[in-house]
């Protein structure tokens, strides 16, 4: 019984770290990505709505992380919770870096000046499928492809993207419609810089 004990509390920190590195670099991306996007541009590059649907949408997703299949690290644990923080804190100034570049970007591509409806709905896209992404980074100290996520958070992901796509393609009130190709650009960078960049960055961090 000894050794179930240690496993699954060695489980258990592991779920306490995802959702650390989760929190911290979430809320980074959030409160910096809005502030420092108005500054520059002088726009509410986010809707009040759009911010809501966001935190609707993704929260139901981190409650599936309860789910996940994970494996204790091999090795004794130590309750040090410095090192998540500063991985957190790390990614999510990065994931600022990268959302700013690409809001940049789509300024000169999709013309997102002339609009501010669509610039915001374009500034749900990058922080949703951030968000959705970063879950599945967030989730392995590792690379992201070293463990199978379970059932039902491969469900919640795939629902949560759809949902989440298909309202900003579609539209609401207060979040007006944008064309498929913008969304398809938005969605192959999330994944390049979430699970390529972002997660190299976070397996390097954490070898540190």
């Amino acid at each position: 019984g000894i050794v179930t004990l240690v496993h699954e509390g060695r489980i258990v920190y592991q779920r306490v770290l995802t959702w650390i590195i989760n929190k911290v670099s979430r809320t980074i991306l959030k409160s910096a990505f809005v502030a420092i996007g108005f500054l520059v541009t002088g726009r509410l590059v986010m809707s009040a709505l759009g911010i809501i649907v966001l935190v609707f949408l993704t929260d139901f997703v981190k409650i599936t992380l309860s789910t996940d299949h994970v494996d204790g690290s091999p090795r004794p644990e130590t309750w040090n919770m410095r090192t998540p923080v500063l991985v957190g804190a790390a990614l999510g100034v990065l994931m600022v870096a990268e959302t700013l570049a690409l809001l940049w970007v789509g300024w000169q591509l999709f013309d997102l000046g002339a609009q501010e409806p669509v610039l915001q709905t374009f500034s749900f896209q990058l922080l949703f499928y951030f968000a959705l992404f970063s879950i599945v980074s967030a989730r392995e100290r590792r690379r992201f492809w070293t463990s199978w996520p379970s059932g039902t958070l491969i469900a919640a992901l795939c629902l949560d993207g759809i949902a989440g796509t298909l309202l900003s393609v579609v539209g609401i009130p207060g979040l007006m419609p944008v064309p498929w190709h913008q969304t398809v650009f938005v969605l192959v960078a999330a994944i390049i810089c979430s699970l390529v960049i972002n997660d190299f960055v976070k397996t390097a961090l954490f070898r540190r």
